[in-house]
């Protein structure tokens, strides 16, 4: 450990590059999934020990990781290469080929996203509390099931920071959430572009299979990013950027609710739901000031929400509704 700050300097350049390589130039989703293992690795290890400039150095090799993983090809796709395969068995190897590099791209991204939760949060290890079995739909509710399916739903603990977070800048793990940012960004974009989706299906891109999408891309990629903003939120060491990072958690809510509650069809609303809740908890785990604040800021949404029950049912976002509104009418919003 004495020597850490000596040698730093001259091994971890050609480390992270080294890496790099692995990760983006061998085409190889065993040797990709090593190399973001190790990462993390050297970071759980010896982050505490590195220096600003080692810092610096990590994070910009997971910026370029981020930017080399994302894939460009499924927006400027080649489709003369599926015309060519289309009646060519040498094409079809080619075509196959292409293929399965973006995948591995879609795969790696995936990877790296996860890298950042790994990085900044503690593993989830708590558990929530089981919630009562659904009563029978025909029969009277059983006393008490209402409010003690309401207390499970709300028992979720809140998210820890890791044992690394408090030594990594405000400045990097901005510079973190603007990649994954980026990653949410062009996975929704590609996921709401339903012609391009159809014409690579039809091209022989994920044959057999639906549609390609992104979806896990679009969600985890924010999921981790809301999860970060809040710890930094709530983190008095970080009150120099509390402002910025206030304006972020008020943006990103903004657009996911008002997606959620506008864009996003009845039938594909699912696996936004945890998302949904997420924002809503970390919204009323805050002091009343704050929570006045993004209160006022989303009440309207959160009113138009409540329509959504009249065509699909909430489920456990009611309860975190119900929580919200009890709360919201203490205040003059």
């Amino acid at each position: 450990p004495q020597y850490c700050e000596m040698i730093e300097p001259i091994v971890f350049p050609e480390l992270f590059r080294v890496l790099e390589y692995c990760i983006c130039d061998r085409a190889s989703e065993q040797l990709s999934r090593a190399g973001t293992e190790c990462l993390h690795l050297i970071t759980a290890n010896d982050g505490l020990r590195f220096a600003p400039a080692t810092w610096a150095m990590f994070i910009a090799s997971f910026q370029a990781l981020f930017q080399r993983t994302t894939p460009q090809e499924l927006v400027n796709y080649n489709f003369k290469i599926a015309e060519i395969a289309a009646d060519d068995e040498a094409g079809k190897k080619v075509q196959h080929e292409y293929n399965a590099k973006v995948i591995l791209k879609c795969v790696i991204q995936l990877e790296l996203i996860q890298s950042v939760d790994f990085l900044l949060l503690l593993p989830r290890t708590d558990v929530e509390s089981p919630k009562p079995s659904a009563p029978d739909p025909t029969q009277p509710a059983p006393a008490g099931y209402r409010s003690m399916a309401r207390l499970a739903v709300m028992a979720r603990a809140a998210d820890k920071p890791s044992t690394i977070y408090p030594v990594i800048a405000s400045e990097h793990i901005l510079a973190l959430i603007d990649r994954l940012d980026e990653a949410h960004s062009f996975a929704m974009l590609f996921n709401s572009n339903l012609d391009l989706r159809n014409r690579l299906w039809k091209a022989g891109f994920m044959r057999n299979k639906s549609k390609p999408n992104l979806q896990r891309q679009e969600i985890s990629s924010l999921t981790v990013a809301i999860r970060v903003l809040f710890r930094m939120y709530m983190d008095p060491a970080r009150a120099a950027v509390r402002e910025a990072v206030e304006a972020r958690i008020l943006g990103v809510s903004h657009s996911l609710l008002h997606q959620f509650t506008c864009d996003i069809p009845k039938d594909a609303r699912e696996p936004w739901v945890p998302l949904v809740m997420l924002v809503l908890r970390e919204i009323l785990a805050l002091d009343d000031e704050l929570f006045c604040r993004h209160a006022t800021a989303h009440y309207t949404t959160l009113t138009e929400l409540l329509l959504l029950g009249f065509d699909s049912v909430l489920g456990d976002v009611t309860f975190v509704l119900v929580e919200f509104f009890n709360r919201a009418r203490r205040f003059a919003l």
